[in-house]
């Protein structure tokens, strides 16, 4: 495997890249909505296989980003490269993660557990201490639980913003 871990500071001859904001290594293939959404977003690490064509990259932001936003922007920079995978994982500070954000998370949770399509459809989310609550208007409770659903929120909420909850 050729992929390598490009250091933000540290461009591909050596020298330093002109900075680690996301927009400063990849706004020219961007346009609007995403030079908004991403002016505060920071690249903490490059992961790219030129074999491949294959860019991964974790950026951090201060203010959040919905998932269908991250997935258009990778879109829109797939387009402008001709790369074959551009894949963006997003991480927050926890204190910004809250229960308003439940509906980008189930976006993100049907590309990793199909089982969830529909059920979530007018759920409820509230945070109480360490835990998610997360009421169904659907049902669907038992084949959410068999399906290990629950774990899933768990693991996407951990890996954007740190944060050990319980669903």
């Amino acid at each position: 495997n050729d992929s390598k871990i490009i250091p933000c500071n540290v461009g591909k001859d050596g020298k330093d890249l002109p900075g680690c904001n996301f927009l400063t290594i990849f706004g020219e293939y961007l346009a609007e909505p995403f030079l908004t959404l991403f002016d505060s977003a920071e690249i903490l690490s490059l992961t790219a296989d030129e074999e491949a064509q294959q860019i991964r990259a974790e950026v951090k932001s201060e203010k959040y980003i919905g998932t269908e936003a991250v997935w258009d922007c990778q879109t829109a920079v797939l387009r402008a490269t001709g790369l074959r995978v551009f894949k963006i994982q997003m991480k927050y500070l926890p204190s910004l993660f809250s229960a308003d954000l439940f509906p980008s998370i189930v976006e993100e949770l049907k590309t990793v557990n199909s089982v969830v399509n529909g059920f979530f459809e007018g759920s409820e989310a509230r945070v109480e201490g360490d835990t998610l609550h997360v009421t169904l208007k659907n049902g669907g409770r038992q084949i959410l639980e068999n399906a290990h659903v629950g774990r899933d929120i768990e693991r996407i909420i951990h890996d954007h913003f740190s944060l050990a909850l319980t669903v």
